[in-house]
């Protein structure tokens, strides 16, 4: 099983909705570092930045002329991950920003993958919670 945490905002390269990391970056951005949440938010992508290697390859070419970016996906076993994730989820919602807790049982071919998560190509069995 592999899990993955989105936002509504789509994009048209990876042909999904974006993961919760941009939007993270996003609400620190508009956030003043006064703010509790900023301090919580910041504090939790401090945590991914020690506990999560990022993907080496996040893309795949698909042609001669066509590269599409890859997606991540927690592996289920990547317990803390995923707890931490649902933390930083509640967060968002705490400025207003929806998230959906994906799951899949199958995914595409990878692009790159480590003990904690994934990097596919979103195809047709990609679930999708806003689309």
């Amino acid at each position: 099983m592999f899990v993955r945490f989105v936002t509504p905002s789509f994009d048209a390269v990876c042909q999904s909705e974006l993961g919760l990391f941009h939007d993270c970056f996003e609400a620190l951005d508009t956030l003043d570092r006064a703010d509790w949440r900023y301090r919580e938010i910041r504090s939790s992508v401090d945590w991914f930045n020690d506990h999560l290697d990022p993907p080496r390859r996040f893309a795949r070419r698909l042609g001669r002329h066509t590269t599409r970016s890859g997606i991540c996906w927690f592996r289920d076993t990547a317990r803390d991950h995923i707890t931490q994730a649902r933390h930083l989820c509640w967060l968002l919602s705490e400025v207003d920003i929806s998230t959906a807790e994906l799951r899949a049982r199958q995914l595409g071919r990878p692009v790159w993958e480590d003990a904690h998560q994934v990097v596919t190509i979103a195809d047709q069995r990609t679930p999708h919670a806003f689309a």
